[in-house]
């Protein structure tokens, strides 16, 4: 019955007429002396046969203690099973529903467990990561005081450029580590696009770091190209851009980098 129960569900067909045949049983062991209903009864035959399980005791009207960890000689189904899909008069099914509900319990703790073992392996790897990697450059960028400036800048005129806020910690290491960054996807699809294309619904898609590097090197290259042609201060003056910029670069940072 138990494994009846157990590898077909409470609401098979088999399990139906299992539960029959258990009232059946239980209706005759009850006609018996109580000397002898006592030895038969369901509850003490399952202490008798799994006592590692069910645990010892010879009070029949006690309910069995299950054991949930998975000990004992018993091979258990690896597949799930409805057992606490419906009511049931059967007291056996009843103990294996509540069994199969602890078990759940403790298999979800053990995944919660893990996960947060999980996330804090990965935390870790990452808090290692960034001081080796990343702090180098870091210390470097602490000491611009244009970082700053450009994180207020791109908080102020977030909703204009459609990039979401960033906190300067994360903008310094998008800096850092620009392939498949998130953050500065955003920011430079923000600062790329053209106001049309801004109102477009599928500018909300960031470009990948290889779309929008190609454009930041096509747009800086046609801003020598002015800047040879008409001076920096006029072309300054054209682009829009501050006179400063020619005078910090002198050509293209970017030509040949990859």
């Amino acid at each position: 019955l138990e494994n009846c129960y157990r590898f077909n569900g409470a609401n098979h067909s088999v399990s139906k007429m299992a539960q029959r045949i258990e009232q059946m049983l239980e209706q005759k062991l009850a006609l018996l002396p109580k000397s002898l209903r006592e030895k038969t009864s369901m509850f003490a035959t399952l202490h008798f046969l799994y006592p590692e399980r069910y645990g010892k005791s010879d009070n029949s009207d006690a309910s069995p203690v299950l054991e949930t960890s998975g000990g004992g000689g018993r091979r258990r189904s690896s597949r799930a099973t409805p057992l606490d899909a419906a009511p049931t008069h059967s007291q056996l099914l009843r103990w294996l529903q509540q069994e199969s509900e602890a078990d759940k319990k403790v298999k979800k703790k053990q995944v919660e467990e893990s996960k947060k073992a999980a996330q804090v392996q990965l935390s870790s790897r990452v808090a290692d990561w960034e001081e080796k990697m990343a702090k180098p450059h870091l210390v470097v960028l602490h000491g611009l005081s244009e970082v700053p400036h450009i994180v207020c800048f791109l908080y102020q005129y977030a909703d204009v450029l459609g990039v979401p806020p960033c906190m300067p910690t994360v903008f310094e290491l998008a800096l850092v580590f620009p392939h498949d960054n998130p953050e500065m996807n955003a920011i430079m699809t923000g600062l790329l696009a053209h106001p049309e294309q801004r109102e477009d619904p599928s500018f909300h898609n960031p470009m990948p770091y290889r779309v929008w590097n190609v454009l930041l090197k096509r747009l800086l290259h046609v801003w020598f190209v002015v800047m040879k042609e008409k001076k920096a201060k006029k072309a300054a003056e054209i682009l829009g851009v501050s006179p400063k910029f020619f005078e910090t670069f002198n050509s293209n940072p970017l030509q040949n980098v990859d």
